[in-house]
C-alpha cells in the first residue's frame, strides 16, 4: 500500500512540476558494473530515518533479481518483509545503463502482472543518488545501505566516488 501511495505522489509531483528537477548535475552511474554493483544485494532507502517512503531490498537469488519491501522487518507479524517485484539493469553495454523495475500489480498474486518503471541513476555525492526518468527529471533522491537490511540499520550508506570526466584543455605551443 505504501508503494502505491508513494508512486502516486511521485507521479503527481512529476505532472505538477513541483518536485521535478534536472538530473544531470551529478555523475551518472553508467554501466552494468556500476549500476548493478551499487544495487545488487543492497537496500535503497527513500525518505528519512523513522519515516521511510520505501525500503527496497535488491536481492539476487541465482540470477533472479527480486525486489523486496523491508516494511517492518521479517520478524514483524503485522507487516513483514515481502516481495514486491523485480529489477534489472538494461542497456548495460555502454554508458547508458538504466534500472528497470517491475512492481507487482497485486503482491498477493504476482502472476496478475507488473507495472514497469525505468530510471537512470546519478551519483550526487555524499552517498546520495538521484533516480531519474528520461535522464532529465529527478523522481527521488535516495541513499543505499549495504546488504538486505532496514534503512534504520546502523550500516553507513554506500558512497561511490564522484569522478567527473576530465576537462580537455588545449596545450599552448
Amino acid at each position: 500500500m505504501k508503494r502505491i501511495i508513494f508512486t502516486s505522489v511521485l507521479l503527481l509531483m512529476g505532472v505538477t512540476g513541483e518536485a521535478s528537477a534536472v538530473c544531470n548535475s551529478g555523475v551518472r552511474v553508467q554501466n552494468l558494473a556500476g549500476t548493478d554493483g551499487l544495487l545488487k544485494g543492497n537496500t535503497v532507502c527513500d525518505g528519512v530515518t523513522n519515516n521511510w517512503n520505501a525500503q527496497e531490498q535488491h536481492r539476487d537469488n541465482s540470477g533472479a533479481s527480486n525486489l523486496w519491501d523491508y516494511k517492518h522487518g521479517a520478524a514483524d507479524a503485522s507487516d513483514p518483509t515481502a516481495p514486491i517485484g523485480t529489477w534489472s539493469v538494461n542497456n548495460d553495454v555502454g554508458e547508458n545503463a538504466m534500472v528497470a523495475y517491475g512492481y507487482y500489480i497485486n503482491t498477493n498474486n504476482p502472476s496478475e502482472g507488473i507495472t514497469p518503471y525505468t530510471y537512470s541513476v546519478w551519483n550526487m555525492g555524499a552517498g546520495n543518488y538521484d533516480f531519474c526518468s528520461n535522464d532529465t527529471t529527478r523522481v527521488t533522491t535516495v541513499t543505499v545501505k549495504p546488504g538486505t537490511v532496514g534503512c534504520d540499520s546502523s550500516a553507513s550508506p554506500i558512497v561511490l566516488p564522484t569522478l567527473k570526466a576530465p576537462t580537455l584543455r588545449s596545450k599552448k605551443l
